[in-house]
This record gives C-alpha cells, structure tokens and sequence, in this order.
C-alpha cells in the first residue's frame, strides 16, 4: 500500500521552492515522518532521513541538526543550497501540518485511515477500499 500512495511534494523556503517533484512516496515518507516526531518529542534529537524505496538516489529529504540546535534542509534533489536556520518548532509544526493534511486526504479519498499504520513495521492494519494516485 505504501507504493499506492504517491504525489507531488514541494517544499518551500521563504518565496522560493526547495523542492518540487512529483511521485514520492507520500505515505511511506509521512511514516518516516511520524517516526521522527516521535523520537524528537520523547527527547531524542536525531537528524530526519528519507530513502525511499522507490529510488535509489538518496536522502531524496533530509533534516539536519546545526550546532546552534536549528536545522537545515537538504535532498539529493533540492533546487538550491539551504543555507538557512529552521526552529525546531517550526519544522515540528510544518511537518505534523503535512500529515494532518495527507491523513484527511487519504480518510476522505480512499478510506484509509492512517492511526491504522503501525508506523514501527510499516504495515496498515485496516480495509482500503480503493487504491488511487494523490
């Protein structure tokens, strides 16, 4: 189910797109994403990788740690170098926005709802009733 679910993703910082592709993983990436907010919320400051098992080329994203505690972004595809400082805040908050959003898509489109993922073995434990692109 995790490769049925693929979309655009883009990424902006300040006016510009950092990244923009399309048919990522969107599901699987949201997974990695609840695992790192967990981990990031019980104390534990680890920098966020995406590999997908789709490609090859990686990480396609990236969140990583700066001495001062902010965070840059990086990707094997990312249109420009991030040479700015993210509040951990900040990322948390746009990062939960991203998979509050997907998760209403996903319940209201394809009846999958996603506190039915185990997120630690990446397997869904409900019916979907219908495989779509995003």
């Amino acid at each position: 189910m995790l490769a049925d679910v693929e979309g655009d993703l883009k990424i902006t910082l300040g006016e510009k797109f950092f990244f923009d592709e399309e048919y990522i993983l969107l599901l699987e990436l949201a997974i990695t994403l609840i695992k790192w907010i967990n981990k990031i919320e019980s104390g534990e400051i680890v920098d966020f990788y995406y590999e997908s098992m789709d490609y090859e080329d990686e990480p396609i994203l990236a969140f990583k740690v700066n001495t001062d505690s902010t965070w840059h972004l990086f990707s094997v595809w990312q249109n420009f170098n991030d040479s700015s400082h993210i509040f951990l805040e900040e990322l948390i908050q746009s990062t939960k926005a991203f998979i509050t959003h997907l998760a209403a898509h996903l319940t209201t489109n394809l009846n999958i709802d996603i506190s039915n993922i185990n997120v630690e073995s990446h397997r869904f434990v409900g019916w979907v009733e219908t495989h779509k692109n995003l």
